[in-house]
């Protein structure tokens, strides 16, 4: 190894030593020891729901999970027993648990929901052991409909896993339709919105629909659905407002955000609840590209904890991610955002962004998969303190969920494939007007660091890196990577593409050093025309 060489691969691992609470090694995202970290955190997110989210064997036969193990609450939750039913299809996709141990799992789900009450065709947030709506807030019997909405996503998801030609597969299928079409989403319309609860003691409807929330799947689902299917109109005057809750002129750190209201896109769940099922890289409406919005969600989130909070709260690059959790102590339950910031850390934040910023979300889990303070049995903690090392004794059923979720659609897209391939959010697709993003020639996903540079991870499965580009017009297509190392750099050609959004799939440079810069050029018709500046990891 030459002296530059040298000196640069020691930069790389002492910048690394010196990272507050973990210490990885320089070549740490090298796939081969990436990817059993990110298994360990991803199948103990999966045992939460499997094993550890249940009171009783009873209700582990169930399928229902408890709202959160932080507070041991008797409340059965309809919301995250749906993540629990998307994370069970990941269970025996992954050989964790047999096919037809999830299908029983998921058919004793169904089972207790055809008996449990329901409000016009939807449930309470809250539910008891009987299948009785439970207190929630000020809410005393309310139909709840976009937690009901994250249930319909899993049962969806399942419906379209089960899909062999038994008696049992076909049974549950049947009966997954009879719990979905139940759901009466034209009735939570008044006037020109979608409303989030009804309250069956006072006949009122509360909360509407309005972007940027974690909504997005409800108005898609109703949008779609065979039976009490809302209008079209209802999405544009009440999820957009007709134009009013778009800011396209409003920017973050840089960072186009046009979308809800203005507090830095809010806490990150909010790109994460809609998006478990709903795949962002393939939708965009009249106002934003969806995923581009997740990715700038993302960034923006950690800029703040890097770059404005205060020091004391003692993040840095492996301890960041603001999101609704549990306080340890005597801090509450919060949605944590940079205007809610007590210094507490959520790790569904980092880790569930994967699809989103994927090297950015391999360092908080590193950090967190390599911390016996912060992982448990059943996943990472709730939420922790990086300044003091507080942290919350337990997890919560919505924060687990989106973590082995998330990172199995980074992994293989399994459950947005199969979400996306339901006629039913196809349907609510068009109605809603949706399209597959158009940008003008480019990479619109890659955007920069501080420092102008777009740090790239190698796939933790393929061992190669992926950059999704787009072309304004159909056009033959190649690349060109020079780096430091090769200044006369490499070339892939594509050949003949159409218009619209593609992925670049390439492995790693010859002689590769951890933390190399290098630039990628795309050429069309052998004109270079869009350039990126890269840092390979």
């Amino acid at each position: 190894m030459n002296r530059r060489r040298f000196l640069k691969t020691l930069g790389v691992s002492l910048t690394a030593m010196a990272t507050h609470g973990y210490t990885p090694y320089h070549n740490a995202y090298a796939p081969e020891r990436f990817r059993p970290a990110l298994e360990r955190v991803q199948r103990a997110c999966f045992e939460h729901f499997w094993r550890y989210g249940h009171d009783d064997t009873s209700f582990q036969r169930a399928g229902m999970v408890t709202d959160t193990s932080v507070m041991r609450l008797p409340a059965l939750t309809v919301g995250g027993s749906g993540f629990g039913v998307m994370a069970t299809l990941v269970g025996a996709e992954r050989g964790w648990v047999t096919r037809e141990a999830a299908r029983i799992r998921v058919a004793a789900v169904v089972h207790f929901l055809d008996k449990a009450e329901r409000f016009h065709g939807a449930w309470s947030h809250w539910i008891d052991r009987e299948g009785r709506a439970l207190r929630f807030g000020r809410q005393i019997k309310a139909g709840d409909l976009v937690e009901t909405s994250f249930m319909v996503m899993g049962l969806m998801c399942a419906q379209r896993y089960f899909d062999r030609n038994t008696s049992e597969e076909c049974a549950l299928r049947e009966a997954i339709d009879r719990l979905c079409h139940a759901v009466e989403w034209d009735f939570y319309v008044q006037g020109p919105d979608l409303f989030w609860l009804w309250e069956s003691t006072t006949d009122k409807r509360s909360l509407p629909l309005r972007a940027y929330n974690e909504a997005l799947i409800t108005y898609l689902l109703a949008l779609g659905a065979p039976t009490h299917a809302i209008p079209p109109a209802c999405y544009h005057t009440g999820w957009l407002r007709g134009g009013a809750a778009i800011h396209p002129e409003r920017t973050w750190y840089g960072h186009p955000f046009p979308l809800g209201g203005a507090d830095r896109g809010g806490p990150l769940f909010l790109s994460h609840y809609s998006f478990l099922g709903l795949n962002p890289r393939t939708i965009q409406d009249d106002a934003t590209d969806y995923f581009l919005l997740g990715l700038r969600h993302t960034l923006i989130n950690r800029h703040y904890c890097l770059r404005e909070a205060p020091t004391s709260h003692a993040y840095d690059t492996h301890n960041w991610g603001l999101s609704a959790c549990a306080g340890p102590g005597k801090r509450p339950y919060a949605a944590r955002c940079p205007s809610r910031d007590d210094g507490v850390v959520a790790p569904t934040a980092a880790l569930s962004s994967i699809v989103y910023a994927p090297f950015y979300a391999a360092q908080v889990l590193l950090r967190v998969a390599n911390d016996p303070c912060l992982m448990t049995p059943g996943g990472p903690v709730d939420a922790y303190v990086p300044a003091t090392g507080e942290v919350t004794p337990g997890r919560i059923a919505i924060d687990q969920g989106p973590i082995v979720i998330m990172i199995e659609n980074y992994r293989s897209g399994l459950l947005w494939r199969l979400f996306m391939s339901h006629p039913d959010i196809r349907q609510g697709l068009v109605r809603a007007g949706m399209r597959p993003p158009r940008h003008p020639t480019g990479f619109p996903y890659a955007l920069p660091g501080e420092d102008g540079v777009h740090d790239l991870l190698r796939h933790p499965d393929h061992n190669c890196y992926e950059l999704d580009y787009s072309l304004a017009t159909g056009a033959n297509v190649s690349f060109t990577l020079a780096r430091s190392e090769d200044p006369a750099g490499q070339t892939f050609r594509m050949g003949a593409r159409t218009e619209g959004m593609h992925r670049l799939t390439f492995p790693a440079p010859p002689d590769f050093i951890p933390g190399e810069e290098g630039t990628l050029t795309l050429l069309l018709d052998e004109v270079p025309t869009s350039s990126v500046r890269l840092r390979f990891h």
